[in-house]
C-alpha cells in the first residue's frame, strides 16, 4: 500500500526513536521492536546485521543482501553479511575498495540507485558469479566521524520488474543508517 510506505518513509525517524512503526505497519512489529529495543544490546554486531537483514526483507523485497566492510589499510572490502545464491563466493572475495558500483559508493560517500545495474559501466562482477540483469542499492555505512566503513547493498535480480522504486530506496537508506 503506498499510503504506508509513505506514512513510514516520512514519520520512520520518530516513529523509530519511539518504537511504534509497527503500529503503522503491522507486519514489521516484532522486527522492528528487536531491532529498536534490543539491537543496539546485542553482545555480537553480526547480530545486529542479521536483525536489519530481516527486518529489510518485511518491507522491501530483494533476492540478495551483502553488507561489506571496507579496510583501507589492505585496500579491500570484504563482506561480513551475504543472503544470496552466490554467498559462500561473495563471502570469500575481497574487492578493491575503489571497483565497481560498491566501491563508487565507498568513494563517493554516494547512496546508488542502479535499476539495470548489470548495464552501469561502473558495474565489476564478482568472479564466480554469473552475469544476469539485476538492479541494485547501494548505501554507504558511516563512522560517526563521517568515514564510510562499509556498505549495505541490496539487490533484485532480472529486468525492468526488478526495478526498485524511490520509495524502497528511501527505506533501505534508513536501514543503512541503523546498520551504521
Amino acid at each position: 500500500d503506498p499510503r504506508v510506505t509513505e506514512t513510514i518513509k516520512w514519520q520512520a525517524p520518530t516513529f523509530m526513536y519511539r518504537g511504534n512503526i509497527a503500529s503503522f505497519y503491522p507486519k514489521t512489529k516484532t522486527h522492528v521492536s528487536l531491532m529498536f529495543h534490543t539491537g543496539a544490546s546485542l553482545p555480537d554486531p553480526s547480530g545486529v546485521l542479521e536483525m536489519i537483514a530481516d527486518s529489510l526483507k518485511v518491507v522491501v523485497a530483494y533476492d540478495a543482501l551483502t553488507v561489506y566492510r571496507v579496510d583501507r589499510g589492505a585496500g579491500v572490502r570484504r563482506a561480513v553479511l551475504a543472503r544470496d545464491r552466490y554467498a559462500e563466493v561473495i563471502l570469500q572475495h575481497e574487492g578493491p575498495i575503489d571497483a565497481g558500483i560498491t566501491g563508487w559508493a565507498i568513494g563517493t560517500g554516494t547512496t546508488v540507485l542502479a535499476n539495470d545495474a548489470h548495464l552501469d559501466p561502473r558495474s565489476v562482477q564478482i568472479p564466480g558469479t554469473p552475469e544476469e540483469p539485476e538492479s541494485m542499492l547501494v548505501c554507504p555505512l558511516f563512522r560517526a566521524g563521517g568515514d564510510v566503513i562499509g556498505t549495505l547493498n541490496v539487490a533484485r535480480m532480472g529486468a525492468a520488474d526488478s526495478h526498485f522504486s524511490q520509495d524502497e530506496f528511501e527505506l533501505v537508506q534508513m536501514f543503512a543508517a541503523q546498520a551504521s
